[in-house]
């Protein structure tokens, strides 16, 4: 299936930002919450902040601002360093993401028609691009065990049901011999893995397992690595239903399941963002933690955590049409 979901002819537009010094905001643009959270906008000057990713003890951002990579302090919403973008290639990014040495970032992107979509991982240092490869649809990307694993597609886009969504271990030696994890279906979402337990997360956006959200054990997951086999749906454990189609999924420090829906029909103004409640099975079980501000429309898009979002920790939230990054805070 196609992979990006928000409206075509909102990707297909794409984004032009002229970068300024963030503003906090008393009051977020694109989220609202109730006690004990609070949200507040930084970087309002960049144009729909959806790809990020944030580092360095929860003190640097790192941005796709539509044209360039960049890194942004959180505390000043000052530029750091402007990593630049590909030489002699142009997409829709996908995601952003730390490697877990904090010292290169990994961005994909993806083209019209899925026929060209690529990989990069950029020396935070050096700001040099390493087109380390290609995969079609690809949506998110996450580590675990110092190996790197993507949702998407890896087959050039159809347009018909035959179109596979998976979870890949991805290949980076230049053949793209991906494997498959866990094979899913819909559209592709983003994926989180526990750093702790190694426990896979996703959360659905529609297909047969349409807004749901997943959970696979780290044992049964390794298992299929190594014998080459790969797990579905059956293979998981169902945690809750969902309102309304997800967009992306994280594990903060603690271990807490944060995700994101849209395209909520009559409540929320279309999106929320939301804490499982820890207990699994049938039905809504989780916690509101923000829902999209009234008077604009919302999509809600990546998200990144620091802390214990339970105990005085931070969750960043990007918004298709909400410049800047909403900062989510509990208060402790």
């Amino acid at each position: 299936m196609i992979r990006r979901m928000i409206p075509i002819w909102g990707a297909i537009i794409g984004i032009v930002a002229l970068m300024f010094t963030s503003t906090v905001l008393a009051a977020s643009a694109s989220v609202t919450t109730s006690y004990p959270y609070t949200a507040n906008d930084i970087l309002t000057g960049v144009s729909n902040i959806y790809d990020f990713d944030i580092y360095d003890g929860g003190d640097t951002l790192v941005v796709w601002d539509g044209s360039n990579l960049k890194t942004y302090e959180v505390s000043s919403g000052d530029m750091i360093e402007n990593l630049g973008a590909p030489t002699g290639y142009s997409g829709w990014a996908s995601f952003v993401t730390i490697d877990p040495s904090e010292e290169t970032v990994w961005i994909g992107f993806t083209v019209y028609g899925t026929n060209n979509d690529r990989i990069y991982q950029v020396d935070l240092d050096d700001a040099e691009w390493h087109h380390v490869a290609s995969l079609s649809g690809n949506f998110d990307l996450d580590f675990y065990d110092g190996d790197a694993f993507v949702s998407g597609l890896n087959q050039v886009w159809s347009g018909g049901t035959s179109d596979t969504n998976c979870i890949w271990l991805l290949d980076t030696s230049g053949n793209n011999n991906h494997q498959k994890v866990i094979e899913l279906d819909g559209n592709s979402a983003g994926l989180a893995i526990d750093p702790d337990s190694g426990d896979f997360y996703y959360a659905s956006y529609n297909g047969d397992y349409a807004r749901q959200l997943y959970r696979w054990d780290s044992n049964d997951v390794q298992t299929a690595i190594s014998t080459t086999t790969y797990l579905t749906y059956t293979h998981g454990t169902k945690l809750s239903d969902l309102e309304g189609g997800a967009y992306d999924v994280d594990v903060d420090e603690d271990g807490n399941v944060i995700f994101n829906g849209n395209g909520v029909s009559g409540s929320y103004n279309g999106s929320y963002l939301a804490v499982w409640n820890g207990t699994a099975g049938n039905g809504y079980r989780y916690d509101i933690i923000g829902t999209g501000s009234s008077g604009s429309s919302h999509w809600f898009t990546m998200i990144g955590t620091v802390g214990d979002i339970t105990s005085g920790g931070t969750v960043y939230q990007g918004d298709y049409y909400t410049s800047g990054l909403a900062v989510v805070e509990h208060s402790p």
